[in-house]
């Protein structure tokens, strides 16, 4: 027992492991779970939140962390705490609902703000978040093949369009028929934009494991990338794979380059060479651009606190906007109309903030926290796959990131430096030391 107490003391990975998993395993029991038992607002899926969330709470009062965030994480983790509370403001006053799940972002930003996990823990903190998330969608797809759950269309019929025909003559899917799927696959976030999203950036973070995890991880990614078909997806993959091939982190002494790096190259030069032909193919997007500016023209509402989601209801029942864009499709676009340019200030200082932190980190070795930054950012200029009053799998994965950029306290003043860390936590433990380097 005192075993595991201590080895809790030291490691803030299991704190971390839930947090940015808790969005995954939300998004599994909304799609499995029947409301009609619920108490009140308290879902089932609700519920599974709140699990998660506790356990999370327990084991962060548990740990113990030897080391402090330098200015630059301290500011971007307080500016997204900033962020989320204007933003959940503004959708109130506007009329709309918060759903009380939202509570899980603020507190993930202020529990990682207070304590400050080792880079060993955030890594390992990672690696669960990449299986959580090749299980739950496994789980998923299984029961989808197996008849077991509806595809996302059937959610989606009221948009006004024959969304499958579309699909089966618009996109390459070729594990349709394999699997016995009616499309694309929607996967636990219940739509294939924002699944395929989370393929690409699960892929990229697979290059920078080992053995088995590398393994798994990539081909899971490009798995999901296949059954989605998402082309913001197939964007992020191709930018992501080729800055984390050229940047620091996958080096290997001596000149010659790793197999993982040659095959991360190729593998986003092809992904890019695919994305090119499919513009040329439909430079509109599928609509999206030409529907930008009549979105766009809706922040004339109110330019400084925005629009917001009645004025985008609004145009959808009267015709001007087309029943599929009850969001704007760009993270720039719809955080303008929904929040105004207050809003979009504090957007853009948080997600410039990041880059900044995660270009430091590509400085100090570890580009594949910049590669996963900017493949976030590409995806998001075609579909939200990032909520700023909600904990999503982009938000899961922006804040890995950022935590894996400041894996390095060395020669910072007034923060505390990894291997301080270490050789402080084995005095507390009576000779438990953790592992160097997950």
């Amino acid at each position: 027992m005192r075993v595991r107490e201590a080895v809790l003391r030291l490691s803030g990975a299991g704190y971390l492991a839930l947090l940015l998993s808790a969005p995954v395993l939300f998004g599994v029991a909304d799609l499995m779970m029947d409301d009609a038992a619920a108490i009140g607002p308290i879902t089932a899926p609700l519920t599974v939140l709140l699990v998660v969330t506790i356990v999370s709470i327990v084991l962060w009062l548990i740990y113990r962390p030897h080391a402090r965030w330098d200015g630059w994480t301290r500011g971007w983790l307080m500016l997204g705490v900033v962020l989320w509370l204007y933003a959940t403001v503004v959708w109130r006053l506007q009329g709309e609902l918060v759903w009380s799940g939202s509570f899980l972002l603020p507190i993930a930003l202020f529990l990682i703000l207070l304590k400050r996990p080792r880079s060993t823990d955030v890594w390992k903190a990672g690696d669960a978040f990449g299986w959580v998330v090749v299980g739950s969608g496994g789980l998923v797809l299984a029961l989808e093949v197996g008849g077991l759950l509806p595809a996302w269309y059937a959610a989606h019929g009221q948009i006004g369009v024959n969304l499958l025909a579309y699909d089966l003559d618009s996109y390459w899917l070729p594990l349709r028929g394999l699997l016995g799927l009616e499309g694309r696959w929607g996967g636990y976030a219940a739509f294939p934009n924002i699944q395929g999203q989370t393929g690409a950036l699960l892929m990229m973070y697979g290059f920078l494991r080992s053995s088995v995890q590398r393994a798994v991880f990539v081909s899971a990614g490009a798995a999901i990338l296949l059954l989605t078909d998402s082309r913001t997806s197939y964007a992020a993959g191709a930018v992501g794979l080729i800055l984390l091939a050229l940047l620091p982190g996958m080096q290997r002494p001596g000149r010659v380059w790793p197999v993982a790096r040659v095959a991360a190259l190729v593998l986003g030069i092809a992904m890019g060479i695919r994305v090119m032909l499919k513009l040329v193919a439909d430079p509109n997007l599928t609509g999206r651009i030409a529907v930008w500016p009549e979105f766009l023209s809706l922040s004339s509402q109110n330019p400084l606190t925005g629009a917001g989601a009645p004025a985008i209801d609004a145009a959808v029942d009267s015709g001007v906007l087309p029943a599929w864009a009850d969001q704007g499709h760009n993270i720039i676009i719809d955080t303008f109309v929904r929040y105004g340019a207050f809003g979009l200030i504090l957007a853009l200082a948080f997600l410039g903030l990041a880059l900044i932190i995660n270009g430091r980190g590509a400085r100090l070795g570890e580009g594949v926290s910049l590669a996963l930054c900017v493949a976030l950012l590409v995806s998001s200029m075609g579909d939200l796959g990032l909520v700023w009053i909600y904990a999503t799998d982009g938000m899961s994965f922006l804040i890995l990131s950022v935590l894996l950029a400041r894996r390095r306290g060395q020669g910072q003043p007034g923060v505390e430096s990894d291997e301080q860390a270490r050789q402080a936590s084995s005095r507390d433990t009576r000779g438990i030391v953790p592992e160097q380097r997950p």
